[in-house]
């Protein structure tokens, strides 16, 4: 089995296509670097976005999946079949009042984190960027 362990967590081996979102990338800075037109900058930025995104996906998936699946079956006691099988069994359980309001929070807080995880590294600069203090 191909594929390293870092902290306890499997990490599988990088997809036969993985190379291609760095092409990809090189590709849309290019575009930043040879073109004037604003618009056109702020578009081939966004698609590095996305494409970093679905590159980070591909790469961490398997172990959010995981971690995800593992949630679901600690809240609904055995573990689903798929993470979509199992969010859907799980707002039922909610809406039933099987599951502890704080429980079905921390689950959806763990989500949320994993996904802002996901977007740091595509978000790039952006990412680190405040917002001012809304005014009354």
């Amino acid at each position: 089995m191909n594929g390293a362990t870092v902290a306890g967590s499997f990490i599988p081996p990088a997809l036969p296509h993985a190379a291609r979102y760095d092409t990809v990338l090189d590709q849309l800075r290019d575009i930043v670097d040879a073109t004037d037109d604003r618009a056109v900058s702020n578009r081939a930025k966004g698609a590095a976005r996305q494409v970093k995104y679905l590159k980070g996906l591909d790469r961490n998936r398997a172990l959010f999946e995981t971690r995800e699946l593992d949630d679901l079956g600690r809240l609904l006691g055995r573990t689903p079949a798929a993470v979509d099988v199992g969010r859907t069994e799980l707002a039922t359980a909610a809406h039933e009042g099987k599951v502890e309001l704080d429980d079905y929070l921390q689950y959806h807080w763990a989500r949320l984190v994993r996904d802002d995880w996901m977007m740091r590294e595509a978000s790039g600069g952006m990412y680190e960027r405040g917002w001012p203090e809304l005014g009354r």
